[in-house]
């Protein structure tokens, strides 16, 4: 069998294929429907990096662990994860204030070395592209627009951000734009120097 149509004909029908066939008596055009599945290499999406950085452990957490290490007995004459789940849960619950402050105070020295290490890696990452024009105004104007509205959903804030932009002279724009331009030129320079 020889195929009449390349892959670039394919590739403009994505949810079906036609193939067609070559007989030596005559011209025979075969149809055939192939739907595309959601496994297909088109449809994944790349996997995101995961950041070397462990998350914080809460206190829960560093209690449970604790739980698990100390009393494997007692929670060995339950069935089900579930039900060791509910019981640790339980103790948690009824421990008390005092006994807690210890769990308390080690995810607290874990947060700040959270933090340390958050910083330090975000220290080897190239700079960030500068933010543009809009939404600088956005950032400066936004908080006082919260302040004078409470009850306004961030979809009406947003709006009223807009409108106030919208509402502004190309001077008082270019004020803005010229700080963006600065910033993305030092941006710029920053990475072509890396």
């Amino acid at each position: 069998m020889l195929s009449l149509f390349n892959r670039q004909t394919f590739a403009a029908f994505p949810r079906q294929s036609t193939i067609a066939l070559f007989s030596t008596s005559s011209l025979t055009l075969l149809k055939q429907t192939k739907k595309v599945t959601a496994t297909s290499h088109e449809a994944k999406k790349p996997k995101k990096e995961k950041s070397p950085v462990k998350r914080q452990v809460s206190a829960y957490s560093f209690f449970t662990k604790e739980i698990w290490a100390t009393k494997k007995n007692e929670l060995s004459g339950l069935s089900t994860f579930a039900e060791k789940s509910k019981h640790i849960n339980q103790l948690w619950k009824n421990l008390a204030a005092t006994e807690r402050e210890k769990f308390t105070q080690l995810a607290q020295d874990d947060l700040a070395r959270f933090r340390a290490d958050s910083a330090a890696f975000e220290a080897t990452l190239p700079p960030k592209k500068p933010i543009s024009a809009y939404l600088r105004y956005v950032k400066e104007h936004s908080s006082d627009l919260y302040q004078k509205n409470p009850s306004s959903s961030f979809v009406e804030i947003s709006k009223m951000v807009a409108n106030k932009w919208n509402a502004l002279t190309e001077a008082e724009k270019q004020v803005y734009k010229d700080s963006y331009i600065k910033d993305f030129k030092e941006w710029k320079e920053q990475n072509i120097k890396a």
